[in-house]
């Protein structure tokens, strides 16, 4: 979608969060949005809350409701996101009190609609007129992310850090250059540095590669925002918030490397897998058997399914209970077994040199074997091999995988 009035030559959106955690924090994102402005070009920002805000509200809204009962969904997303709907304006007032001309814009008023989904809403079309017009009479548009409105204008939220889906939708609706997101940390690593100290920081990533790891554990980048600057083509920064420099640039195509198989190891822990045995040899035995998981809400997350073998799938381990809950009745109608299994985390090794190369999985396979790991369960992508190991050898095999694919420069 092209935005109304034209594309603005080298218009920034940046996503400011971490950072605004109190009025020392306020002023540092002010500073830092000023420094921006007075360059010349024209800046857009959004701003998430303050703090824990969001956590505390919510906690507020069950205690008030009682007993079990979750508060209404509609109600409680217009309280989650009076977070953003206050530091916005205490981030314009910063910023006038510094004489940059800004005004704030909530989610309504940026013109970003939704959907109904309360809690997780998906941006239906985004009519940024009062963010062009700020931005034509030279004043900084300070956006309240994380939120929007539907058609009705009732105020929904994007979920877990819906900040970041504001700021890429309205980069994209506006054509921005860049759409920068501060973060608390340097930049997306060949590792964590919790398990690998001398994991390096990746100067820049393909948009496949980002999503990957956005959704095996590596970074907590919102993966829809992921999606969403691949499909509309948002160059994305995610820099660091300590400092101007580094950072990484996620891009529609890193360069050929031939010794870039694998640009990253990642890790999800607290996951668990349920094992079905003994299934019968029928079409619809998959379906039986995973649609009960999708009417209680639940995701499946790896999925193997053999006639031999039987049938196991991994789900949150928080899940596991209500996941063998759900499927036991048509475990018991098809006359087979089930197994539970906890204490897992899925290992992946994540590139876009993977593409048409052969003999990558393997190499993975024999590095763990090496070191004596055994693999529960195995699934792959284009440019992802997912391993699922036991939660006391995670560590290990992600150290030894680092070291086997080179990633930590040698």
């Amino acid at each position: 979608m092209q935005s109304e009035g034209g594309r603005l030559e080298g218009l920034t959106v940046q996503k400011h969060g971490v950072s605004v955690r109190d009025v020392r924090g306020i002023g540092t994102v002010c500073r830092r949005i000023k420094r921006a402005f007075e360059s010349g070009l024209p800046i857009v920002a959004v701003i998430s809350s303050l703090g824990q805000d969001t956590d505390r509200l919510a906690e507020l809204a069950f205690r008030l409701k009682g007993g079990m009962a979750k508060p209404a969904a509609r109600e409680l997303d217009m309280l989650m996101a009076s977070g953003e709907a206050t530091t916005a304006p205490l981030v314009a007032i910063g910023l006038q009190g510094m004489g940059v001309p800004a005004v704030a814009l909530s989610g309504l008023q940026a013109g970003i609609e939704t959907d109904a989904a309360y809690g997780s809403a998906e941006v239906v079309r985004v009519r940024p007129v009062r963010v062009l017009r700020a931005l034509e009479e030279g004043v900084v548009p300070v956006v309240a992310g994380f939120q929007g409105a539907t058609g009705d204008l009732d105020v929904t939220t994007l979920g877990r850090n819906g900040g970041d889906v504001t700021a890429v939708r309205l980069a994209a609706d506006l054509g921005a250059d860049v759409c920068e997101i501060y973060v608390s940390y340097q930049g997306i690593r060949t590792a964590d540095p919790h398990v690998v100290p001398d994991a390096r920081v990746l100067s820049q990533i393909s948009y496949d590669e980002a999503l990957e790891l956005a959704t095996t554990g590596l970074h907590m980048w919102q993966p829809r925002a992921v999606e969403m600057a691949r499909r509309f083509h948002v160059r994305v920064h995610l820099r660091p918030m300590t400092g101007p420099e580094g950072g990484t640039r996620i891009v529609e195509e890193v360069p050929p490397d031939p010794s870039r198989t694998v640009c990253a190891v990642a890790h999800q822990a607290g996951v668990a897998q349920v094992r079905v045995g003994d299934v019968p040899d029928r079409p619809e035995v998959g379906a039986d058997i995973l649609e009960p998981l999708g009417r209680c809400g639940i995701a499946a997350g790896v999925i193997t399914h053999a006639a031999l073998c039987g049938l196991s799938f991994t789900v949150r381990e928080s899940d596991l209970e209500r996941a063998v809950q759900a499927v036991e009745p048509a475990v018991r109608a098809m006359g087979a077994t089930v197994l539970a299994v906890s204490d897992l985390v899925e290992v992946s090794a994540v590139g876009v040199g993977m593409r048409g190369r052969a003999g990558v999985a393997s190499r993975m396979f024999r590095i763990l074997a090496d070191e004596g790991i055994n693999i529960e369960t195995i699934a792959s992508s284009d440019i992802r091999i997912t391993c699922t190991v036991r939660h006391r050898r995670h560590e290990q095999a992600v150290r030894a995988l680092h070291a086997a694919f080179c990633l930590d420069g040698t």
